[in-house]
């Protein structure tokens, strides 16, 4: 007894059934038959595939019936669909799925009427993980009265920046300013301070870039 959609429901199923004429009778006291369903026999596909330098080139055959071969990777990220057959060969260009780096394996699905009927694995490459942003320059810290400026040149792939005030006095300051910030004002900081202020740039996934860091000389 198995459950689909929330239905209760027995199968029973004839693998390679034998020629001939059949008759289905319930048993006394159990529920009646729901439907009868009759596969038509056909030759499964053959994959043979090779992976390579971001691209599947695919070879199928007895391909027929209504199979369909859908590619997919599956690693730490999970399973991503790469793309479906079209004929009997052929190349499948793809991006890895963002995540971790790694081994990541590449599997063709043989799919029939909806059903993945088999998976093969073709072949596998190592994923890059995401690309850290660069480290920011000409990083300067200005200290002026109660005013501290802090200026620095963009580092790549950076989509903000983080700033870190530390005191020789125990004053503490932090800040979040956008990709395109290239300058921070501080107002309210101590005369009698010398400060150390660290500059990181911050990926979208929050991937942090190498420190810099700079004191100032009051």
């Amino acid at each position: 007894m198995t459950t689909v959609e929330g239905v209760p429901a027995a199968y029973v199923v004839l693998n390679k059934p034998r020629a001939g004429d059949y008759t289905i009778t319930a048993n006394e006291g159990s529920p009646g038959v729901a439907a009868v369903k009759v596969a038509d026999g056909y030759t499964p596909a053959k994959v043979k595939a090779t992976v390579k330098r971001g691209s599947v080139a695919y070879r199928i055959t007895s391909g027929g019936s209504g199979q369909q071969i859908v590619f997919a990777e599956k690693g730490k990220v999970g399973t991503r669909i790469i793309g479906t057959a079209k004929g009997s060969r052929g190349r499948l260009r793809f991006k890895p799925a963002a995540g971790p780096g790694g081994k990541r394996t590449v599997v063709a699905m043989i799919q029939r009427n909806g059903f993945v009927t088999d998976t093969i694995t073709v072949g596998s490459f190592k994923a890059l993980g995401p690309a850290k942003p660069g480290t920011v320059k000409r990083l300067k810290a200005k200290h002026v009265g109660t005013v501290l400026t802090v200026t620095w040149r963009g580092a790549a792939k950076a989509s903000r920046y983080s700033v870190l005030v530390r005191g020789t006095k125990g004053s503490r300051a932090a800040r979040l300013v956008g990709s395109k910030a290239r300058k921070l004002r501080l107002t309210g900081m101590r005369r009698d301070e010398k400060f150390t202020v660290t500059v990181r740039a911050l990926s979208k996934d929050m991937r942090a870039g190498a420190p810099k860091a700079v004191k100032t000389l009051k």
